[in-house]
């Protein structure tokens, strides 16, 4: 008798555990459903209000105004026989480490102006001095550390490297310039996937840029960066001077800037779209870090760590969220909901929907 109550209770702690897993796959199937696409009831919320590309991670950027979209960033639109500047394609590395290096350590990076020379090579221009060069192609020549990986480069050559180590580093750094390898050449991130799914379980390994921190697009809200602006003033009015922050978007470094929501009304978003069927997945939000505190026109860096001290102030994540990354956040990744979208042309002054 005594054997046969322990197999009834067995049985039934086996039907549980069935029954809890099937409730869980069950949960997760609908999760996925929910994600794979938007619903489809769009409202409208803004407009494109600006449109930034970053080809050298760290240095200036330039604004266009249209952008092709790729699933690893976007690109400016041109019919010129060369590869078309894309955005955070090029990063800059030290040899002896072979590892990236940014303006975060290096706040001078920010006054490298990016752009082409009438004969179709790509220059670089730092304190009056000029670099023109190649874009290169072929295959990765190299491997260098970014964050936590390891991605590949090809090497822009000599030329740019003794310019960048002469001219930028005053001859004290050993320094490179790689280029991305190709449009269909992606990152390979599980590891961030697994980190980050438990809380942000729309990001995918597919949502990667080259040689950016995380994401392939950083959509940014004008109302949000002035209502920071406004509290950064209101906190700073009786400390002004030299070192003092005069904040914009380009202390964020976004590619899409929209025009038209209210301020953080971006956090919850689902879905974007642009135009009549360019959509976007909201994935993650942006955590920001110290590079915001440098200004992007002079480089020098905000006596008061702003606008990163007042982000910390009402911009944090949960709990849950802050175990991973304890920084404030401002502006969402977001990356193309289809391949099939790869080509497609967006444009300032475009309508912004979202669909929740």
């Amino acid at each position: 008798m005594e054997g046969g109550n322990k197999m009834l209770v067995t049985i039934a702690s086996m039907a549980t555990l069935l029954s809890v897993g099937l409730v869980l796959v069950a949960k997760y199937v609908m999760g996925a459903i929910r994600r794979s696409a938007p619903k489809g009831n769009w409202r409208r919320v803004g407009e494109i209000a600006e449109l930034h590309i970053y080809p050298v991670k760290s240095c200036k950027g330039i604004s266009v105004e249209e952008a092709r979209l790729l699933s690893i960033g976007m690109t400016e639109v041109t019919t010129a026989q060369r590869p078309p500047l894309g955005d955070r394609r090029m990063v800059i590395y030290k040899v002896d480490a072979m590892e990236f290096i940014s303006a975060r350590t290096y706040p001078h990076l920010l006054q490298i102006e990016v752009g082409l020379a009438t004969n179709g090579k790509m220059h670089l221009d730092y304190d009056g001095s000029r670099v023109e060069f190649e874009i290169p192609s072929g295959k990765p020549d190299r491997k260098i550390r970014l964050w936590t990986e390891q991605v590949p480069v090809v090497d822009c050559g000599d030329d740019v490297a003794d310019w960048l180590k002469k001219i930028v580093f005053d001859d004290k750094t050993d320094v490179r310039l790689g280029y991305w390898p190709g449009d269909h050449v992606r990152r390979d991130i599980p590891h961030l996937v697994a980190k980050y799914n438990s809380v942000f379980p729309e990001m995918k390994n597919e949502f990667t840029g080259a040689y950016s921190d995380l994401g392939p697009y950083l959509l940014l809200n004008e109302a949000s960066v002035a209502e920071l602006k406004g509290k950064i003033d209101e906190r700073n009015k009786d400390d002004i001077g030299e070192g003092q922050l005069a904040v914009s978007s380009k202390n964020f470094r976004g590619n899409i800037i929209i025009r038209g929501p209210s301020a953080y009304e971006e956090d919850t978003y689902e879905w974007v779209r642009i135009g009549d069927n360019v959509v976007f997945r909201n994935f993650k939000p942006c955590t920001r870090c110290s590079l915001t505190t440098i200004d992007p026109d002079t480089s020098v860096r905000n006596k008061n760590l702003e606008p990163i001290t007042t982000l910390k102030t009402y911009r944090l994540l949960d709990e849950e969220k802050r175990k991973l990354d304890s920084s404030p956040v401002m502006g969402i990744y977001v990356g193309l909901h289809d391949a099939s979208l790869e080509g497609e042309i967006i444009k300032v002054g475009q309508p912004v929907y979202v669909s929740d």
